[in-house]
């Protein structure tokens, strides 16, 4: 297929799309196209359709399964997820899992199913605050877990807990832009979604540290605080060598 270059004003280069692609991928007046450059090839692609995946499951208890699947689809950058089920109550399991689900909502619902699709539009700007979130909450969450078990307060610790929850939710979200932009969004896509793996790690043990003292009533001894305290000074090393 060959198409000539045309002219649009001093300096403007054009070339049609071919009218069959154009309507494979129902490309409309005003839509954005991504552009690609590759030494000597340009790639055009219409991110729009591109991204837009459906996935269909069906699903039962337990409720650990029905979670995971839906937020592996997820983070694997689906815009709609159609949920089967046979048994209702599988609903109250679904809908507890949607504030984990950054920019998702349930938009429509019958018979033994509902649909979760994306209704925000996700850009690198929004990538770029949530991963900053992302490494603030885990740093929040190594500070504030030091203090609290240095002062044995057991209240305190099961408020900190709480915050892996929220860290759980801006990793996902970083997660999903990661496989939706690729390398639009980062040279090395693979090395940054291990990063994110790292952290969302970093989280899960501090959470069971957590647990384990507030569990087991353990008195920590002065020797591991000096440890803790260390490997989170660590933690502010790398944020702050990240952001440089």
């Amino acid at each position: 297929m060959k198409r000539k270059v045309a002219k649009i004003g001093p300096s403007t280069l054009m070339v049609s799309l071919p009218s069959q692609w154009v309507k494979a991928n129902n490309v409309k007046k005003g839509d954005e196209l991504h552009v690609e450059e590759d030494r000597h090839i340009l790639k055009i692609s219409h991110r729009i359709n591109q991204n837009r995946t459906r996935h269909e499951i069906y699903v039962k208890k337990p409720k650990r399964l029905i979670t995971r699947s839906i937020y592996n689809l997820y983070r694997k950058g689906a815009y709609e997820i159609k949920v089967r089920y046979d048994d209702p109550i599988i609903i109250k399991d679904i809908q507890a899992c949607l504030p984990m689900l950054m920019g998702f909502d349930i938009t429509d619902q019958g018979n033994n199913f509902l649909t979760l699709r994306s209704i925000m539009k996700i850009d690198e700007e929004q990538f770029s605050s949530t991963l900053r979130r992302l490494f603030l909450v885990t740093k929040s969450l190594a500070e504030e877990s030091y203090l609290a078990i240095k002062k044995g307060d057991i209240t305190a610790l099961e408020g900190v807990i709480e915050l892996e929850t929220i860290q759980n939710k801006y990793y996902m979200f970083c997660c999903r832009v990661v496989n939706l932009k690729a390398k639009t969004l980062t040279p090395f896509p693979n090395l940054m979604y291990l990063m994110l793996q790292r952290l969302e790690d970093l989280a899960d043990d501090y959470k069971y540290i957590c647990r384990y003292v507030i569990e087991r009533k353990v008195k920590v001894s002065n020797a591991t605080l000096m440890y803790y305290k260390e490997i989170n000074l660590l933690l502010n090393e790398l944020y702050k060598l990240y952001y440089k």
